[in-house]
């Protein structure tokens, strides 16, 4: 084995990445009033760009670019939340501006979701010795595809070029919450 190869296999940044991901959605749940675990955490099909409109102060288009995660614990049935990363201009050539979680209601295909009887107002992922159903993967994606310009229009209001990318993300959370409503 060459060195180089040996070197590369050495860097693993896996528990990183999933650390960051997991770290915002324990945000994202309290924000969407959704509850569920994350033992079974799994992506689902490829990423999705999903463009907007919505022009930024140097005239680029916002877009997102987003991907369907199936999660829930060993004894739940499982739900759909998605990855997304906000970016100008062109994936690729494009700048990341901010990395969140949308998690779409039941109403918005989530269909594993009931009202907890212990947490009045927010919602959970039932258990799986109740009725599973499949979640609507395409309609939980509609969802997103639905609220992206109001997202990107939102960001591009309220946080504007000059505070990124360090940008609030518990201002986000409230741009979010404003959103859902």
């Amino acid at each position: 084995m060459n060195w180089y190869k040996k070197a590369v296999s050495q860097f693993d940044f896996e528990k990183e990445k999933k650390k960051t991901w997991n770290d915002i959605v324990k945000e994202a749940k309290d924000v969407f009033n959704i509850y569920f675990d994350l033992e079974n955490n799994e992506p689902k099909g490829d990423s999705k760009y999903i463009k907007t409109d919505v022009k930024t102060w140097n005239d680029e288009n916002y877009g997102i670019l987003a991907q369907a995660v199936i999660a829930g614990g060993d004894w739940e049935n499982s739900i759909v939340y998605f990855r997304c990363q906000l970016f100008t201009s062109k994936v690729g050539e494009s700048n990341s501006k901010i990395k969140f979680i949308y998690i779409p209601s039941f109403a918005e295909g989530n269909v594993n979701l009931v009202k907890s009887d212990e947490k009045p107002g927010k919602w959970i992922a039932s258990s799986n010795d109740n009725n599973w159903q499949k979640n609507d993967i395409e309609k939980c994606f509609k969802s997103l595809k639905e609220i992206a310009p109001k997202i990107a229009k939102g960001v591009e209001d309220g946080f504007g070029h000059e505070s990124m990318p360090g940008y609030n993300l518990k201002d986000f959370w409230k741009l979010i919450r404003e959103l859902k409503k």
